[in-house]
């Protein structure tokens, strides 16, 4: 089962879609979220985002920010946010951001 995804910057939406999962860094640990989770608010951590659809994962690079659930929807509001092709790209995207 599907759900919207937004992953929200403020230059605007990099993610806008139907997916079946997100898993995000939280700061006490990492959090999945699947249709139909009950509503939550999280404190997100930088770090790798995971949006999978069709059984294919998605990579973000995802800075600091917050993930709301309000069922049907969740939201990830974030510093910056960007696409990046695998986990270990997401990965060093985030090192480069912090080397500057």
């Amino acid at each position: 089962m599907n759900y919207p995804l937004t992953i929200l910057t403020p230059e605007g939406a990099v993610f806008d879609g139907e997916v079946e999962a997100l898993t995000v860094n939280a700061y006490h640990g990492s959090l999945g979220v699947l249709a139909n989770h009950a509503p939550m608010l999280a404190a997100v951590r930088e770090g790798a985002v995971s949006v999978t659809l069709d059984g294919e994962k998605s990579w973000y690079a995802v800075g600091e920010g917050t993930l709301e659930v309000r069922p049907p929807r969740a939201l990830v509001l974030a510093g910056f946010a960007v696409k990046a092709g695998s986990e270990a790209e997401a990965k060093e995207i985030l090192s480069k951001r912090d080397e500057n």
